[in-house]
């Protein structure tokens, strides 16, 4: 269904495929203050499509020094003194994308000193947590913390996720704000299979899990065990998968196929997933076709080897002499 030693599509000797040609444009969208926007023409550069536009380029192996030292520059100007990031410069006020530049930072071994003052800031970021929060209108637990997009905020399946990558990264997978929020993530599973953003039921009904919430969660949950909330996230993405239609989607999924091993999906179909992402990737390059940066760079990133990943690993998946096991070798079990 998918493989993990090339980059996706066919291509004859000397012929630049679509990964290589998004690559280059992605790099030809930064901006004079080191950062990228969130679509080509944009006079402004923001936080989430800078560092997802670096994590592919370093992905692909074709971050320079010259490209790591604008952004770098740019990361720097977005950074407030308490340590956080905010997602554009005119905002002064730390949000979510902390963790995505922290992410970033520990991933090049790049800024040390920023990239610590992140993860303090990070490990002091809490939303809104409080038993009487929605009372009679939610059914997950509203006291277990994860990480909002902005103070004062809720917690929500995407910032959360991303805060959990970046803490893994920093060596803390056991700290206690990764292992509260890995709880709070399992908390937010949908029963039939997979996440949303963040919620289960509301007002007595139960809400549809999203592909590219389901992907994001799964990868933060990486190394947590084998749980049934794990199982059948995997097993909503097999199904939902020969349908995918949207880039983002496709890209978490196939992200979280590279990273388990698509075995773990159990579709009921085969699905040929590099010429998908191929096809995909070649129609964000049409000139008719509205670019999103930071769509535009995860996709390309899936469409590369599980050791090419940026994603913290886990005992789900073993890795020996450089090379990562397929799912099966590793322990990860396909489910019941």
């Amino acid at each position: 269904m998918g493989r993990d030693n090339e980059s996706s599509g066919s291509r004859s000797a000397g012929e630049a495929g679509p990964v290589d040609r998004v690559i280059e444009r992605l790099a030809s969208l930064q901006r004079p203050d080191g950062g990228w926007p969130y679509e080509p023409g944009q006079q402004t550069s923001f936080t989430e499509p800078t560092c997802w536009t670096l994590l592919a380029l370093h992905a692909a192996g074709r971050l320079t020094p010259a490209t790591t030292g604008s952004a770098c520059s740019f990361l720097r100007g977005v950074q407030l003194p308490d340590g956080g990031f905010h997602s554009v410069a005119v905002d002064r006020e730390a949000d979510w994308s902390t963790a995505l530049a922290v992410f970033f930072l520990l991933t090049i071994e790049a800024e040390p000193e920023a990239a610590r003052r992140g993860v303090q800031w990070l490990l002091g970021f809490e939303g809104w947590h409080d038993a009487e929060l929605g009372q009679g209108m939610f059914a997950h637990d509203t006291t277990i913390r994860g990480w909002p997009w902005l103070a004062d905020c809720h917690s929500w399946i995407e910032p959360t996720s991303y805060a959990i990558y970046a803490l893994k990264r920093a060596g803390l997978a056991d700290h206690p704000r990764v292992t509260e929020a890995t709880r709070m993530i399992l908390n937010r599973a949908i029963s039939s299979g997979g996440w949303n953003y963040g919620n289960t039921w509301v007002l007595g009904t139960e809400l549809r899990p999203f592909p590219s919430t389901t992907g994001v969660a799964l990868i933060a949950l990486a190394g947590s065990g084998d749980g049934p909330e794990a199982r059948r996230g995997l097993r909503y993405l097999g199904r939902v998968l020969p349908r995918l239609r949207t880039s983002w989607a496709l890209a978490w999924t196939a992200l979280t196929g590279r990273y388990y091993g698509f075995e773990t999906f159990e579709a009921p179909e085969p699905v040929d997933v590099d010429r998908r992402i191929a096809a995909c990737l070649q129609d964000q390059l049409q000139p008719t076709c509205r670019l999103r940066v930071h769509e535009l760079a995860v996709l390309a990133m899936s469409a590369l080897g599980r050791d090419r990943l940026p994603f913290p690993g886990g005992p789900g998946l073993l890795q020996t002499n450089g090379a990562t096991a397929t799912a099966n070798e590793a322990g990860v079990k396909p489910g019941s």
